[in-house]
């Protein structure tokens, strides 16, 4: 992923993060809109780049693009897999506590809506 579109030097091994992607759709009118939605709510990171402990990601964590891997079932990976070839994907660290409820779409249209 690209610096940023991740938490920078905060995702480590043991991490847990949210995936989210944000798709260009047919809007209104046939006008394009995007749309971004959870991908997936919790994954576990495995490693980062070939760092798979979290002391080695402290001390190399730089510029430019990063691999994440992710703990996901077999489904999960092919959707994974599908969502790096055709959306643009943003990670958030979540701590013990964070849930990240299953809601509609965050559009174009809806995007300063209240936040409840």
């Amino acid at each position: 992923l690209p610096i940023s579109a991740h938490v920078g030097s905060f995702i480590r091994p043991g991490s847990e993060i949210a995936v989210f992607g944000t798709v260009l759709t047919a809007g209104a009118n046939n006008e394009q809109a995007h749309e971004t939605k959870v991908l997936f709510p919790r994954v576990k990171v495995l490693a980062v780049g070939d760092i798979t402990t979290k002391e080695a990601a402290d001390a190399a964590m730089g510029g430019g693009s990063m691999l994440v891997t992710v703990v996901v079932t077999p489904r999960q990976a092919q959707k994974l897999v599908h969502a790096v070839q055709t959306t643009t994907l943003y990670l958030g660290l979540l701590n013990g506590q964070t849930e990240v409820p299953p809601t509609g779409a965050v559009t174009d249209k809806n995007l300063f809506d209240e936040v409840k």
